[in-house]
């Protein structure tokens, strides 16, 4: 948001006076500073423009932890996952909450009600987000399921279009395990 400098506030008569010039001058880096506070605060108010601190301030207010190593994006999508959680569980709402956190592409989900278990598989992409949407899940499906949360990891048909010669430079790890271009 930008915002004039203070002597463009004043009518032209005064903003001419010697006096007014200095008070002015004197008082913009306060009120350049304070419109610096005002704008990260308004930023901080919806998780996705968070900022460091504003993420931090949601993960202390949600008793999440903040692990090294993790992106912005990452936190974002955690303090997300707490915050989604309310009291209306059913499927429809655990396919709902799975596609907002990880895309309508981004996991599997199989329910057996005869063996009262759920398996959940999200993509490799969505791989560093596993915890948060264990937790979520954790939180939605009634305590008389079992649950499997894994990671969706690549199947034989991703590579059956490439020739061996291409997948060499490749350990098995890495094609199972990681996103592939």
């Amino acid at each position: 948001m930008e915002h004039k400098k203070l002597i463009d506030y004043l009518p032209e008569f005064l903003a001419a006076i010697r006096e007014m010039k200095l008070i002015a001058s004197a008082e913009q880096p306060e009120i350049t500073l304070l419109l610096g506070y005002v704008n990260e605060g308004l930023q901080n108010q919806f998780v996705i423009d968070a900022n460091e601190a504003g993420l931090m301030r949601y993960e202390a207010l949600l008793g999440i932890e903040n692990k090294q190593g993790i992106t912005l994006d990452e936190r974002r999508f955690s303090v997300l996952a707490k915050l989604g959680e309310n009291g209306i569980y059913n499927l429809q709402y655990l396919k709902d909450r799975l596609a907002a956190l990880c895309g309508e592409d981004g996991y599997s989900l199989r329910v057996d009600e005869n063996r009262y278990f759920i398996e959940i598989k999200v993509a490799l992409v969505s791989k560093n987000n596993l915890r948060a949407v264990a937790e979520m899940v954790d939180q939605i499906i009634p305590c008389n399921l079992i649950r499997s949360v894994d990671l969706l990891y690549n199947q034989h048909e991703l590579f059956s279009l490439h020739k061996h010669a291409d997948l060499c430079p490749y350990t098995h790890d890495y094609l199972r395990n990681e996103v592939m271009p």
